[in-house]
């Protein structure tokens, strides 16, 4: 039997630094881990949510994540 190694992020050489990254659903759960985990590999976090409210709530979760200056968001809602 032939064991194989199994490979985690900590193994995998990735700068993030100066690159924009779009989270669709990044205001809770997965989404808001995935921004997180983007932020700490110094990545330009964007995020697109329906609900302003909890983009209010997520960017104040974020703060403090990252020496960039949060922006502020709108949504939009289709025609």
């Amino acid at each position: 039997m032939v064991k194989s190694k199994r490979t985690s992020m900590e193994d995998i050489p990735m700068s993030l630094s100066g690159k924009r990254v779009v989270v669709v659903g990044g205001t809770s759960g997965i989404g808001l881990s995935t921004a997180k985990a983007f932020l700490n590999e110094s990545a330009q976090v964007i995020i697109a949510s329906q609900s302003a409210s909890k983009l209010s709530e997520a960017k104040s979760t974020l703060e403090g994540k990252t020496t960039q200056e949060p922006t502020t968001s709108s949504t939009c809602k289709g025609a």
